[in-house]
């Protein structure tokens, strides 16, 4: 009986903590049933607002590599230019250095140049006085040359006249060719002198009683104008002579000078 009565309490007592349960669980479900809706919709938000942190963080992350590679990229131009710079500014050393060198060799040719300038203009001036004096030489040379003809003529001219017409007319033919020699411009005046070759011994052969018979006849037979045309041929072979000493004269002065 009493076993009976103890599990029949039990039962309630079970059925009563089932009830109380029941209605707890009831209650709290209709208590918490809201903060737990609001709950998940604030959860739903919050991973909604995570995953869109975590999309902007991908984006930056990936934009932030973007730029760590453009920074590796620009540190790498940034040494490559280095590195140029520096070998450029070892280029600019080196032909500042080999500018300086040419400056120098410039200088010096200028020097060289300056002083072959003046040795070039030394040697305008030697070549320039040499060319004179052998303009001067030459015009001496030209101006002696004729000499030679005229000695030999003065030498002829000086002889007498031979004494009979045929010797004399021999002497006056040679005379006449060395005349032409000395000047041409004197064949005729030699000629005129023979043509008065016969006259003059016509008279020089001929008989006189005195001396004054002889003048007149030299006067009347034209004997006289051999001596004359002679005399006169002798005037401008020496007129000639002496003109062409004085030229040589003035030449040897200059070329004293």
């Amino acid at each position: 009986m009493f076993k009976s009565t103890s599990l029949g309490t039990l039962s309630l007592t079970l059925v009563l903590i089932a009830l109380a349960l029941g209605i707890g669980v009831g209650i709290g479900y209709v208590a918490f049933e809201p903060r737990s809706t609001e709950a998940a919709s604030n959860l739903d938000a919050s991973q909604e607002r995570v995953a869109r942190l975590e999309a902007s963080i991908a984006e930056k992350d990936s934009r932030y590599q973007e730029l760590l590679d453009q920074v590796a990229d620009f540190k790498e131009e940034i040494a490559l230019t280095t590195a140029t710079n520096e070998n450029l500014m070892d280029e600019i050393e080196r032909q500042g250095v080999a500018l300086a060198a040419a400056e120098d060799a410039q200088r010096g040719l200028q020097v060289d140049l300056t002083s072959t300038q003046g040795q070039v203009s030394e040697l305008e001036t030697q070549i320039g006085a040499e060319a004179a004096l052998t303009a001067q030489l030459s015009d001496f040379k030209e101006a002696i040359t004729p000499l030679v003809n005229d000695r030999l003529l003065l030498v002829e001219l000086r002889k007498d006249t031979p004494d009979t017409l045929e010797e004399a007319t021999e002497y006056w033919e040679t005379l006449k060719d060395l005349a032409v020699a000395a000047d041409p411009t004197l064949g005729t005046k030699v000629d005129r002198v023979i043509n008065f070759l016969p006259t003059y011994f016509e008279w020089f052969e001929g008989d006189y009683d005195n001396t004054c018979e002889s003048l007149q006849a030299f006067f009347d037979t034209g004997a006289v104008e051999f001596g004359t045309l002679s005399g006169d041929l002798q005037s401008d072979i020496f007129l000639l002579f002496i003109n062409r000493i004085d030229v040589a004269t003035s030449l040897i002065d200059e070329l004293g000078g």
